[in-house]
């Protein structure tokens, strides 16, 4: 790989500043014993229970990001997802759960700027949370065991206090 940075200006002096480059996966490696799994039902294959906001008002917005004049598919470092939500703060998108769900998959990242307080919670019980999510992280592997009698899952992000992202949730979905 080559990288050339090339600065031009009018002035007698031009100035960057300079934080850092790195090459990074899109997506962080799964926690040690775990693989990464497909679903057997995708998340956008089903009907949510509830969406709050409603998706006119910003709400979660399946397979694009919130707000986009054109179709903007859910990127994580970059690379497009499919299969799952983007949603700007304060934002809940509730599915109900089969007996046959075993399972719950996602990448979970942030596709712009930073998303505080990310969460999946089963019957209400938080079972998976990041405080912050950066758009400069690779996204997440999550694998959560969905308890039997479980009636329905919740993906949630929550008040951002000043700060703008939209956290993705990408390739979710239940596995049987």
């Amino acid at each position: 790989m080559t990288l050339e940075l090339i600065i031009r200006g009018n002035e007698e002096r031009n100035q960057i500043a300079w934080r850092g480059l790195s090459h990074r996966s899109a997506v962080a490696s799964p926690p040690k014993g775990q693989k990464l799994i497909a679903p057997d039902v995708s998340l956008t294959s089903l009907n949510p229970r509830n969406v709050f906001p409603p998706k006119e008002r910003g709400g979660p917005t399946k397979d694009a990001l919130p707000f986009s004049r054109t179709p903007t598919p859910i990127k994580f470092l970059g690379q497009e997802f499919s299969g799952g939500y983007a949603m700007v703060r304060s934002s809940q998108i509730t599915f109900d759960l089969k007996p046959e769900y075993k399972l719950f998959t996602a990448l979970v990242g942030c596709c712009e700027g930073e998303s505080r307080r990310v969460r999946i919670l089963i019957d209400g019980q938080v079972v998976w949370e990041k405080a912050s999510l950066s758009s400069l992280d690779p996204a997440q592997p999550v694998l959560i065991p969905i308890p039997p009698g479980s009636g329905f899952l919740t993906l949630e992000t929550g008040p951002d206090q000043g700060v703008i992202g939209i956290a993705g949730f990408a390739k979710a979905g239940f596995v049987k």
